[in-house]
């Protein structure tokens, strides 16, 4: 049977995974690690299926879309939405790729960023 870690707490259906996998605790013992998110084991990245269900907004997320080549496999959203192979990715009303943004990376410029109230940024 094949043996399976999942690095960190996650949306997997961990029953389900149970049915087909072997869940171990110890990344050296496991065949695949499982990642959602975060990458806990970067040196175990040949064996790891990495879900980047998250935006890459935060210095580690960054360095993982960074990584993709390194990981065993990747899942994760399309970010060219003209095409029509686009499915919800989450099962959030609001998902958190902005899927009307053709560039994930696609963040908004302030010309004046000086605060002189408590008042924070908003999103135009």
């Amino acid at each position: 049977m094949i043996k399976v870690m999942i690095t960190e707490r996650n949306n997997l259906n961990e029953n389900l995974l149970k049915k087909e996998f072997e869940i171990v605790n110890n990344p050296e013992e496991a065949d695949f690690l499982i990642s959602q998110s975060t990458v806990m084991f970067p040196q175990y990245m040949h064996k790891t299926i990495y879900i980047a269900v998250e935006p890459p907004r935060t210095d580690h997320r960054i360095w993982a879309y960074g990584q993709f080549d390194r990981f065993h496999t990747v899942i994760t959203h399309n970010p060219d939405i003209s095409k029509e192979n686009q499915f919800p990715f989450t099962k959030d009303d609001c998902p958190q790729f902005y899927p009307t943004r053709a560039d994930p990376f696609d963040f908004i410029t302030r010309e004046d960023t000086t605060i002189n109230n408590r008042e924070y940024f908003m999103q135009e």
